[in-house]
């Protein structure tokens, strides 16, 4: 079972959000290194954000940087992904079926299913409750973080 796959009654994890400084090596560095190809997303005014999207099928990658430093110093949430780029993984969900941009069609150079395995260490008590158990994430004893996300794919595992 994938993370677009995971029906679960209190969470549904519809994307990944990956900060980057720079959008276009970000997707460059996907390509090469992972053989994940990407589509433009858009500019999110009044935030100083803007991102590209990974398409997996029912989720997706986001990645995400800052494009203009002025206008993020203004927003909470390009306050929020200038902190964030020090901890370059987390989690959103609850994009409506409509709008959901991992159905976008791209052409990867591997077959990819979905997000199988997200792994988060912290407080393993409030994770465990947050998550309410979902099956595809595991969580670990240490620092608050995501240690590894992991793509289903037919030869198995791909580690991000």
């Amino acid at each position: 079972m994938t993370v677009c796959e995971a029906g679960h009654v209190n969470l549904t994890i519809d994307h990944l959000i990956v900060c980057v400084g720079n959008l276009d090596e970000a997707a460059n560095n996907f390509k090469e290194r992972l053989g994940l190809s990407s589509v433009e997303g858009g500019r999110h005014p009044g935030h100083g954000t803007a991102n590209r999207i990974i398409p997996l099928g029912g989720c997706y990658i986001e990645l995400l940087a800052v494009v203009d430093p002025s206008e993020a110093k203004n927003s909470t949430a390009g306050v929020d992904l200038a902190i964030a780029e020090s901890l370059p993984l987390f989690i959103e969900w609850h994009v409506p079926e409509d709008q959901m941009p991992g159905r976008t069609h791209v052409i990867h150079d591997h077959e990819v299913y979905g997000i199988e395995e997200i792994v988060l260490s912290g407080d393993t008590t409030r994770l465990m409750k947050w998550t309410d158990e979902v099956p595809i994430i595991r969580i670990v004893e240490g620092p608050s973080s995501i240690v590894s996300v992991s793509l289903a794919t037919p030869e198995g595992r791909f580690a991000l």
